[in-house]
């Protein structure tokens, strides 16, 4: 997993990012973004606990983020 300490900044070099979600170990959604065309997005953690997240672009691929 990629480690993160408050912010995590996704970067696209392809295809546009549109839409991002990001869900809890145990699945919950706790934030999603849809309808967004962008090649690069910067997404603030802080107020997030420490453990791991799940981040799906583009709802194709996951990827596990580490925060600590």
């Amino acid at each position: 997993p990629n480690p993160v300490t408050n912010r995590l900044t996704i970067e696209a070099k392809l295809d546009a990012i549109t839409t991002i979600s990001i869900n809890d170990i145990s699945g919950k959604l706790l934030y999603s973004e849809k309808n967004i065309n962008i090649h690069s997005k910067s997404i603030d953690l802080s107020d997030y606990s420490i453990g791991m997240y799940f981040i799906t672009i583009n709802n194709q691929l996951t990827k596990k983020v580490l925060k600590k």
